[in-house]
């Protein structure tokens, strides 16, 4: 088992740690964040870039965000019945929270809970997972709001 990353209040500075690990275990960076509020955007070559997000709570209470963005059909993606299909997938499945931003672009959140650290290796197992089932998923549910 890996080194594991303490929570830390510092969000900027887990965050770093954190792509540190996870490019010890073969995760491509793509981006750092240099700002406050900044994704980490990970990706492995057969992998949709991932971003991700840490949230501090409480010593012992931590998550984080994970999204995947698909490219939407614009418009198209934000008129009622779009988004009317977009909350029945909400409702029906437990994979993840759907969303349709102002561009019409889909983004797939699922959150990642920890306690005072976290194992880098059970969370990139998490991301492989994810990774796998979201795009099943997404050839099965989401055609029709992506361009």
């Amino acid at each position: 088992m890996g080194k594991s990353v303490q929570a830390l209040e510092d969000e900027q500075a887990f965050t770093h740690a954190l792509a540190d690990a996870l490019e010890q275990l073969g995760w491509e960076i793509i981006h750092r964040p240099s700002l406050e509020n900044e994704p980490l955007i990970v990706r492995r070559p057969s992998t949709y870039r991932i971003l991700l997000r840490y949230v501090h709570h409480r010593p012992q209470i931590n998550r984080i965000l994970i999204y995947i963005l698909f490219g939407g059909r614009g418009p198209e993606n934000r008129s009622p019945e779009a988004l009317r299909a977009v909350n029945q997938l909400n409702d029906a499945y437990n994979l993840a929270k759907l969303s349709i931003d102002e561009d019409g672009d889909v983004w797939c959140q699922t959150v990642f809970p920890f306690g005072a650290a976290l194992d880098p290796e059970l969370f990139s197992a998490y991301l492989e997972w994810w990774d796998a089932a979201l795009t099943v998923w997404a050839q099965e549910h989401l055609k029709p709001f992506m361009a």
